[in-house]
């Protein structure tokens, strides 16, 4: 059941070509882990040509499964870009 999905995820990553369109008109915020040897810095900072509003990138300690190492914190970035109160 699995690897259909599996299979075209891999479809799309190995055949996927950016296009250039114009830029979305809302903020934008990049969200990496410190200790991604994944996702390089300059990688995250690539996505401020993505919007003609404001762009941020913050920065979680884990590596690249950091929303999961770190799932408090991924939610308190989220929660503080949304400005959304979490809950108890």
């Amino acid at each position: 059941m699995i690897m259909p999905a599996l299979r075209a995820d891999f479809a799309i990553c190995d055949t996927y070509e950016y296009t250039d369109h114009v830029p979305l008109n809302c903020p934008i915020t990049a969200i990496g882990g410190f200790d991604d040897d994944t996702v390089e810095w300059n990688e995250l900072l690539a996505w401020d040509v993505q919007t003609s509003a404001t762009f941020s990138c913050r920065m979680i300690d884990g590596g690249h499964f950091f929303p999961m190492e770190r799932a408090k914190e991924t939610a308190a970035v989220i929660s503080d870009v949304l400005r959304v109160e979490p809950s108890p």
